[in-house]
Parts: C-alpha cells; structure tokens; sequence
C-alpha cells in the first residue's frame, strides 16, 4: 500500500491575491481573486481545466438566483492612467436568458457598468457570431473605462453577474500596452496576501 498522506484544509482560505503590472498589462486567471461573495443558496466553483486557460470560476448551482455575488479583484499600477480597457474571457455560453446574460463590473466601488456579452448569439448571427464563439469556446467582452483619474497604486475590480451560468476565465486589463493577444499572454507575477 502507498502511504497516503492527508492534508489540513482548514487552514485554507480561498482569495486574497494581488496582481502586479507587467509589461503595460495586468493579466489575471479568474480562480485568483481577492475577495468573493455569494448568496445564500450558491457558491463560487472553481471548474479546473475548463477551457484554454487555467479554469473557469462560476456560481453554482446555476438554477438559482445571482443576488448578492460578486468577485473582486486586486491589483498595482505602476502608472497613473486615463483610460482603461479591460478584456473578459468568458465561457461561450448561449443565451438562454431573454435578452442574453449580463454583469455589472466597477472599479473601486464608483459606478457601475451593467454589461450584456452574448445577446447577439442568435439564430440570426449564426454564421457570424455564434457558431465561431462555439469553435473558439470563449467570448472576449470588452468594457472601457474612459476619462478616469487612477493614480499610480492599489486599485480593485469587481465583477457582479446579473444572470446565472455566467463562467469567467481570465480577466486582462490593458494599461497602455495595446496588446492584441489575449489567451497566450502569461499571467501576471501575483502574491497571496496573509
């Protein structure tokens, strides 16, 4: 018999990641969030392996309501910025919500954008949207933050779904480098704080 060797995980407490600017840009796997909260009957899953990237992060189960969840995310620029373009990897999921599936998404607790990514998957856009989100297994939902004043620093993200089955991947966040890739980028050098 092997010996088996049995691990305490109690000690273990999900989040409190930091990301760090590299490069003109903040790369950050969805399972490495900062703080997490969620409703009363669903819970933040982490699905390991799900799609091209390290996982994919969802509420489950996914019949139940969204109220109350939430992601936040922490990270450090190097620079001030005005203008900020953040890119979302979502799983390609179809809308089977009326009127597609929505987030809201803000920057340190100022106001919010309520997002709808998947609305023109439809029988209509097969050709066109559809069919290559299916292929390509993910949706890229672009969210710009214009005319901001965000100084150099400590800055935090958070990410609230307004619909269910809504699975995140990777979150890249462009500082200026203008980088057109979007899954082949490394992650950024993160720190778990105590």
């Amino acid at each position: 018999m092997p010996e088996v060797i049995r691990l305490d995980t109690s000690a273990y407490k999900p989040g409190n990641y930091e990301y760090e600017e590299k490069g003109g840009v903040i790369v950050m796997e969805a399972e490495r969030f900062a703080e997490c909260t969620q409703g009363d009957s669903t819970q933040w899953t982490i699905i390991p392996d799900l799609g091209r990237t390290l996982s994919g992060i969802t509420l489950m189960p996914y019949g139940q309501s969204v109220e109350g969840a939430s992601l936040t995310y922490r990270m450090n620029f190097k620079s001030d910025l005005k203008d900020l373009r953040l890119r979302l990897i979502l799983d390609s999921t179809l809308p089977f919500v009326k009127e597609g599936h929505q987030y809201a998404i803000s920057l340190d607790g100022n106001k919010e954008q309520i997002i709808n990514y998947n609305s023109e998957m439809t029988w209509a856009n097969c050709y066109s949207k559809m069919y290559p989100a299916g292929a390509a297994r993910i949706i890229e939902s672009v969210v710009n933050f214009s005319n901001i004043d965000l100084q150099k620093g400590s800055h935090t993200l958070r990410i609230r779904p307004l619909s269910p089955a809504i699975v995140l991947h990777k979150i890249i966040i462009d500082c200026g480098s203008d980088e057109a890739s979007r899954l082949n980028l490394q992650e950024s050098p993160y720190k778990k704080l105590k």
